[in-house]
């Protein structure tokens, strides 16, 4: 076994969605970046060894579908695994990190303490399954995208767990009295239709689950299991969903095989439903959350309260578990919310730790505005923002507080060129091209619709030009979809949709030519097989005019760009 010391500017804790949007932004903006996880596998909740579908602010409000790497992760899932194979979701989500040659990442290696002086954290010390190695990592910043608030064990940094009350912040969904309680924990299951009777022998190891709990959770009458995710196979809100983490999840593997057996039993096989995997890790929801210079508030996400320093948006209900879980005799509370509401920066660093970022569902909110933050793509674009954030922290050497006091305008504008909407702040472009909204918005259809073949140019002012950005239609509304439960992400958690494949927009551009006007010689680049909404050709170098002409899309007869634009 070694002992390895590693440095970095940055250091991510956690290789979830979040935890994979800090790494890959940081590091696609000049940040070395080493990524600790703790499986052998990315994406954390919505990986295949949990396979929760990912969830956000387009299942209620379609036309405010998250855009950057989220977007782009779905386009790479439609191209290299059209089919939605787990498995290959996996790859999608290890490539997308290795490709990246500002990341290190470590699998299998788990945070197992962390050094913290005046206030600031100096290094962390894991250790790796695999290898035996043990690692001492050493940055300048370092970014708890655990879920659990992992650091918290090793530093002072301040957390919060459990339900608010009605007079901590006024919300009108709190408890009168506060508790430790929080949202469970679920072990899913798979089905696959098949065209025979399915026998079934339950295990030693099954307690069969009360009667009227299940009878509440499933209609044995209709044996279409087609879209369920057994997301209801829910428990440990009531436990410590963290320290309990281990007792509950052995609750709920037998709870998930005996629910099966039941379900076999009840229809006595006819249904041909037989199962095809069960999650032995159990996903989630809620156990602590760091708290950070604000605390977002039930009533900030009922009233879209505005915030000067937005980074991020969310839009998913206001959805607060019963903590008795499958067992509870209580409703779930869910309340769809009337808009989007933004997320500031302030709730994404601590409070007390002056290099600690987090993002995820950890960040720093009360239990019920977790109950919406929480959901995985939402958790992306915090993801996104905090490593634009780290980028800025270290171009300026300031702390994670620093950045919002002095340069919130520039971190904002940073999100934005990334392909990540606001609510509030626009996009400062340089080329016109059209009224600056990148996407169709409120009914309204922006962008502009070009023949294939045609040759549009642009005379600019004579500057120095890094990348030429363009936005292209990635069907933001997921038109051509085959399926309502695929519009939000482009991966199912069953085998049987209707047998359904996805594929890349027909929309999109597959192959244009970019020609640019440098010191008065004429450079042409010619694109082909693009499958992304938002492609960046580097340039670098004083450009005086740009000419623009899509060849081919994906099926479409016409092209659709939101943006031509050149960017310093």
């Amino acid at each position: 076994m070694k002992s390895i010391k590693l440095n970095a500017d940055l250091c991510v804790i956690g290789g979830g969605m979040s935890g994979i949007c800090v790494a890959i932004s940081a590091a696609r903006k000049g940040v070395k970046v080493i990524l600790i996880h703790d499986r052998n596998v990315l994406g954390g909740n919505a990986s295949s060894e949990i396979r929760m579908w990912p969830r956000g602010v387009s299942t209620h409000f379609p036309e405010y579908r998250e855009g950057g790497l989220i977007e782009e992760i779905a386009l790479d899932n439609m191209h290299y695994n059209p089919e939605m194979n787990y498995s290959l979701f996996d790859a999608v989500l290890y490539n997308k990190v290795i490709s990246e040659k500002n990341i290190k990442l470590l699998l299998g290696t788990t945070c197992m303490g962390a050094k913290c002086e005046n206030g600031k954290i100096k290094s962390i010390k894991a250790w790796q399954l695999a290898s035996y190695n043990t690692f001492n990592v050493y940055a300048e910043y370092f970014a708890d995208c655990s879920g659990d608030c992992v650091l918290s064990e090793f530093t002072n940094a301040l957390t919060m767990q459990g339900r608010e009350s009605k007079e901590d912040y006024g919300e009108p969904h709190a408890k009168d009295v506060k508790d430790n309680k929080t949202m469970g924990n679920s072990c899913l299951f798979q089905l696959r239709k098949t065209d025979k009777q399915v026998s079934n022998t339950p295990f030693p190891f099954e307690n069969k689950p009360d009667q009227n709990s299940l009878n509440k959770r499933i209609n044995f009458n209709n044996t279409d299991f087609t879209c369920q995710n057994f997301w209801w196979l829910e428990l440990g809100g009531n436990k410590d969903a963290l320290k309990d983490a281990d007792k509950i999840n052995h609750e709920l593997i037998s709870l998930a095989f005996s629910t099966y057996s039941q379900m076999v039993e009840a229809t006595q096989g006819k249904s041909g439903w037989t199962l095809d995997w069960v999650g032995f890790l159990a996903g989630k929801r809620e156990t602590r959350r760091y708290v950070g210079d604000y605390v977002l508030t039930e009533n900030d996400l009922i009233n879209a309260t505005h915030f000067n320093d937005e980074i991020a948006y969310g839009g998913w209900s206001l959805d607060d578990h019963n903590p008795d879980g499958f067992y509870g005799t209580e409703p779930n509370v869910k309340t769809i919310l009337k808009a989007p509401y933004p997320i500031p920066y302030r709730v994404v660093y601590s409070k007390n730790i002056n290099n600690l970022f987090f993002a995820g569902r950890n960040v720093s909110v009360t239990h019920l505005a977790l109950s919406s933050t929480r959901v995985i793509i939402t958790c992306c674009v915090i993801g996104q923002a905090v490593g634009n954030a780290v980028a800025i922290a270290k171009k300026y050497s300031v702390s994670a507080r620093e950045v919002g006091q002095k340069y919130i305008d520039e971190l904002q504008q940073e999100i934005l060129f990334d392909d990540l909407m606001l609510l509030s702040t626009k996009r400062n472009q340089t080329i016109k091209f059209s009224n600056g909204i990148e996407r169709d918005l409120n009914g309204e259809q922006n962008g502009k619709i070009l023949d294939l073949g045609q040759e549009i140019s642009f005379s600019i002012k004579k500057t120095y030009c890094k990348y030429i950005r363009f936005i292209f239609d990635s069907d933001f509304l997921r038109k051509e979809t085959p399926h309502p439960k695929l519009k939000n992400f482009p991966l199912t958690c069953y085998k049987n949709c209707g047998e359904v494949s996805v594929k890349t927009p027909s929309s999109l551009v597959k192959n244009f030519t970019v020609k640019v006007k440098c010191n008065g010689t004429i450079k042409t680049i010619k694109v082909k097989d693009n499958f992304q909404r938002l492609v960046l050709i580097p340039i670098n170098a004083e450009v005086e005019e740009l000419l623009f002409c899509a060849e081919e899309t994906h099926g479409s007869q016409k092209a659709k760009i939101f943006s031509i634009d050149i960017t310093k």
